[in-house]
């Protein structure tokens, strides 16, 4: 394979040659960590590939690199293998330094330091090897390092891919604008798929015991459907739910089980005026193992669809759900007597949004002895279909109608309080939104402000213009470049 060829930015660019400001930066001229690591030999993950080319990260990359005479650009003088626009430094939330295009958006992350700014299952030394869907090729962008051209890495995982650019020889990661969040995706749901239910909390005893769970009761465990904010809706109706059984318990001790007629469901006083009934059922609980089972559900649903919808719409979900249940059991049982109480139809409600936000997030269930996955919307299906069996059941004391009721109503309304589809935000540091494209000057690259070097932050000087003055685009304050948002210098 032969060096890429001229017009990547690699050759004597105007401007770069001595650049005052740049000699001795902080962190820039030796970064812990990056003389000698341990495991740069044979790195686990990178060797044992499917494939029947090996890794050129476990072996250093093939023979026709070797001899190529590449030479090691300092940080300072990396440049975007996209668009040969200078790449700016700069320190991600992390902690981390980054070097980042500004024009197209992308960042080439050293060794090691994709663990820390994407994710730690992003580190290709995580990566599984379920998740290359092809041999890694040869690609057309060079190391911004000087190393020469980078390999390509197609991975993909549940019909998502991306394609990611590495370096042999320096082990470091080009990702194009968006491709940290793709990455990032692909990598932890893999690594979710084969973790089974209970194997981080307590090894072999917690598997084995969310099995024995799962078996009893049929209740699902998601394989992984991260939030992005706390649910704190769902963690007060936890609280809430729990103190009203605390009390509704000692209660019923007290002074008998008639004390909660007035506030469970009872069909015929509902039909006498007791309206408040239908939302009231749902804050009571007929026993221990009734309320547990409710509280399960609604922890591992309700959080997502809370963190999905928002809590003014999760609220107007989950009321609207309770009451349907409520008159989906009084239309089965007109005229009764017995009373209804637990949350089970504001929790149905919950998962027929679930199944409308998230059909296709997995969940492992047991059935017939057999742990297995199935995706949100089939395992809702079958809760749906077993829920219509049963009502068949005279003699079940269960308000199975109330679980259809809810379900239906919450459904439809995940439907229409979806909130509409937006792009992920990018992750810290990575992917970063480029700057304006603006016309090149005097045949330097162009971006946020062309002219003789790149704008930014950095110092000033005949380098970068920062947001001080320099021979550099303006940036935020004046130089003899573009004048960005400050006063204008000689360029535009």
């Amino acid at each position: 394979m032969q060096p890429p060829p001229g017009g990547m930015g690699y050759g004597a660019q105007p401007g770069y040659g001595a650049q005052p400001g740049h000699g001795a930066q902080p962190g820039h001229d030796v970064q812990p960590g990056y003389g000698a690591q341990p495991g740069y030999g044979a790195q686990p993950g990178y060797g044992a590939q499917p494939y029947a080319q090996p890794s050129p990260y476990a072996f250093g990359g093939p023979a026709a690199y070797a001899g190529q005479g590449w030479h090691a650009w300092t940080q300072q003088q990396r440049m975007c293998p996209r668009c040969t626009y200078p790449l700016q430094v700069r320190w991600d939330p992390s902690r981390v330094q980054i070097d980042h295009c500004f024009r197209c958006g992308g960042t080439f992350l050293d060794f090691g330091e994709a663990g820390y700014v994407v994710g730690t299952k992003a580190d290709p030394h995580n990566w599984r090897p379920e998740i290359f869907t092809r041999p890694p090729q040869p690609g057309p962008l060079a190391c911004p390092a000087g190393h020469g051209p980078m390999w390509t890495y197609l991975l993909g995982w549940d019909g998502t891919h991306v394609e990611i650019d590495a370096c042999s020889h320096c082990r470091g990661m080009w990702l194009d604008a968006n491709e940290a969040q793709t990455l990032d995706k692909i990598t932890k749901e893999a690594h979710a798929e084969h973790a089974r239910p209970g194997s981080d909390a307590a090894g072999t005893a917690g598997v084995v015991g969310m099995y024995l769970l799962q078996l009893a009761t049929f209740l699902p465990v998601e394989v992984y459907n991260p939030t992005k904010r706390k649910a704190l809706l769902v963690r007060g109706l936890v609280i809430a739910l729990c103190a009203i059984f605390v009390v509704e318990f000692a209660a019923v001790i007290a002074a008998g089980p008639e004390i909660i007629r007035p506030v469970a469901f009872v069909p015929d006083l509902f039909e006498s005026g007791y309206v408040w009934q239908v939302v009231t059922y749902a804050f009571l609980h007929g026993g221990l193992f009734h309320i547990a089972g409710n509280l399960y559900s609604l922890w591992i649903f309700g959080d997502n669809v809370e963190d999905r919808l928002g809590r003014g719409r999760f609220t107007i979900l989950y009321l609207a759900a309770a009451v349907a249940g409520a008159l989906g059991h009084w239309l089965g049982n007109l005229h009764g007597t017995e009373p209804m109480v637990g949350a089970s139809g504001a929790i149905a409600g919950l998962m027929g949004a679930y199944a409308v936000l998230f059909p296709r997030v997995k969940l492992w269930i047991v059935f017939f002895f057999v742990q297995f996955k199935i995706r949100a919307i089939w395992y809702m299906a079958i809760w749906v279909a077993l829920n219509l069996l049963l009502v068949l059941d005279p003699k079940n004391n269960v308000a199975w109608l109330a679980h259809i009721g809810g379900f239906v109503v919450g459904a439809g309304l995940g439907f229409v309080l979806k909130p509409k589809e937006e792009p992920l935000p990018p992750a810290p540091g990575v992917g970063l939104p480029a700057g304006p494209q603006m016309p090149a000057y005097a045949g330097h690259p162009g971006g946020q402000g062309p002219g003789y070097g790149p704008g930014g932050q950095g110092p000033s000087g005949y380098g970068p213009g920062g947001q001080g003055p320099g021979y550099g685009p303006g940036g935020q304050g004046p130089g003899y470049g573009p004048g960005g948002q400050g006063p204008s210098g000689y360029g535009g």
